[in-house]
């Protein structure tokens, strides 16, 4: 007979910001981070990236980040942190992402599913 052990899986359930911002400008962001194992998951932290793409990559600036309490089994935890566009982004179309543990503080059932993007238009 074989044990099987249960790990948490934080997710980013939801992301929500404004449509557009002015360069250099500080926006809020409110995401939901979820728990969708049937076990507890310790305190994390969301952190934020601004991103010319839907992909966390060493291209992306970290902007910001918010922590998360401990979750208990399919617990949620909904929060807002302030972040700032990069001063000297181009106008144009990138995106937010928020990535759930994003520290790694978390053993996690599934690591590649911590990332939600939100499209935002950045305006001079």
């Amino acid at each position: 007979r074989s044990i099987t052990v249960a790990l948490p899986d934080l997710i980013v359930q939801s992301l929500r910001g404004p449509k557009s911002a002015a360069v250099g400008s500080g926006i809020a962001v409110t995401e939901t981070i979820r728990n969708n194992a049937p076990v507890g998951a310790g305190a994390s932290t969301t952190q934020y990236y601004f991103s010319s793409d839907t992909l966390l990559d060493g291209g992306d600036a970290l902007i910001g980040s918010r922590s998360v309490s401990a979750l208990g089994a399919k617990d949620r935890n909904s929060g807002s942190a302030t972040v700032t566009i990069p001063p000297a982004t181009p106008p144009g179309a990138y995106f937010i992402l928020a990535v759930s543990d994003g520290a790694s503080a978390v053993t996690e059932a599934a690591e590649g599913n911590n990332l939600r993007a939100k499209s935002i238009n950045i305006t001079p």
